[in-house]
């Protein structure tokens, strides 16, 4: 065997090629100074010598060494380097520390990896068939404790505020029929409506009437609402809500070509809550009577910037302004009283529109019976039926002493069963509404 110590590496290797794979492992491993056959990592730069090929006793060459990594780095390892060794070694330590560092498997020199994909905005939005939850589910219902499930009468409300809310009984059936007739009040209105209460027999209510509903209808929609005393006998409809009649239909008739703008139209108005009041003449001896045709230009005006126009008509259905009142309106409400002349005087007026071209308001009207003077010796079921068949609704106005009174009302005076039935009014008004 030849004494040189590469050629006798490479005869090692030959002969470990010949044998088994466990006994060439036993074999290499028990070699601690056999060169490990790793392409080396670091390039120890040397000046270009030559080499000369080791003589052996066999007539094998060895193989040829991989130079493409010298040829990269500029530079040849030279083979006879007593340093290959530790070089091999040092290379391998040093990827064996890169793999337990983990730096992804890169090699040093390559281009980075792509960066990871963006998070979803809304992860797990999609799955399961789930939405996301939108501003709409931020409201009233979702973040108060049931408010409108509180009692605000009776037994109800005592338990409730006893035990500091701990016990709900809920509304009681009144109460939740109540809240009904409110949310038909608050109907969608898509264009101006306008109402004429009218009545051919004076001191039955009229007045008091118009008042009570445009008052309850501005309170519970809160839009504009405007209420007009069309009465060419000074009539007192400002008096019961505000007492104010400094300005009247008059002097807004006068101006009536300036006024461009709702604060133009309501400095001609009073404020009842939130009811605009337009009152009438109250000296019928300096007075001019109203036309029909400046009481068009009135509503004509009114209709750009309200709502709902509520005309307390004058007594009777003969005076001028009657005509366009019946056809600009759409709705009508005849009051009428549980007594003979006022039962027989409601009637009479429903006969009157069916005779003059009016039949389809006289079969959509209201009619509201006033119990301010009442007799047990009337047949008040037979009075409603009859109205029932002709109309479409009829209310019952029970009496109350702070409206008899005749004076200035107050709103909160008024018995609990007075603003229920002016709440039923309203409603059968809005029932009205036309649909877009």
């Amino acid at each position: 065997m030849s004494s040189n110590p590469f050629q006798r590496d490479w005869d090692n290797k030959e002969t470990a090629s010949s044998m088994p794979p466990t006994q060439a492992a036993q074999e290499e491993s028990g070699a601690p100074d056999q060169i490990i056959q790793s392409p080396p990592t670091v390039t120890a730069t040397t000046e270009p010598t030559t080499t000369t090929a080791p003589t052996s006793d066999s007539n094998e060459t060895p193989p040829p060494l991989d130079e493409s990594n010298n040829d990269q780095q500029g530079g040849v390892i030279n083979i006879a380097d007593p340093h290959r060794k530790r070089l091999n070694s040092s290379s391998h330590n040093i990827k064996e520390m890169s793999n337990e560092t983990e730096f992804d498997n890169t090699v040093v020199g390559s281009p980075p990896p792509p960066p990871p994909p963006p998070p979803s905005p809304h992860p797990g939005s999609h799955q399961h068939g789930h939405q996301q939850p939108s501003s709409h589910t931020l409201n009233h219902d979702t973040l108060t404790k049931h408010r409108a499930d509180i009692p605000q009468h009776g037994w109800r409300r005592a338990t409730y505020r006893l035990t500091a809310g701990l016990i709900n009984p809920g509304i009681s059936p009144t109460e939740k029929a109540r809240q009904q007739l409110r949310e038909r009040v608050r109907r969608r209105l898509h264009a101006p409506h306008r109402v004429a209460v009218l009545s051919v027999k004076g001191g039955i209510g009229k007045t008091t009437l118009t008042a009570c509903i445009g008052y309850a209808i501005a309170e519970i929609r809160g839009d504009q609402v405007a209420v007009i005393d069309a009465n060419p006998d000074a009539g007192t409809l400002a008096d019961r809500l505000t007492g104010d009649t400094s300005l009247t239909i008059r002097h807004l008739l006068n101006d009536i070509h300036t006024l461009n703008a709702l604060t133009d139209v309501t400095s001609y108005m009073t404020l009842a809550g939130r009811l605009k009041v337009l009152s009438s003449d109250q000296d019928p001896a300096t007075s001019e009577a109203l036309t029909a045709n400046e009481y068009t230009q009135v509503i004509q005006l009114l209709s750009k910037y309200f709502n709902l126009i509520i005309t307390d008509c004058g007594t009777g259905i003969s005076h001028d302004t009657m005509t366009p009142t019946l056809k600009m309106a759409h709705s009508l409400i005849i009051t009428g009283s549980p007594t003979i002349d006022g039962a027989s005087r409601a009637a009479h007026t429903l006969d009157w529109l069916n005779n003059h071209g009016y039949t389809h308001q006289a079969n959509n009207a209201i009619v509201v019976l006033n119990h301010k003077d009442t007799s047990p010796d009337i047949d008040t079921h037979r009075i409603t039926e009859h109205f029932q068949n002709r109309t479409r609704a009829v209310i019952t106005l029970p009496h109350d002493p702070h409206l008899a009174a005749g004076g200035r009302i107050n709103f909160h005076r008024l018995h609990p069963t007075t603003t229920h039935a002016l709440t039923e009014i309203s409603a059968h008004i809005a029932d009205g509404f036309p649909t877009p």
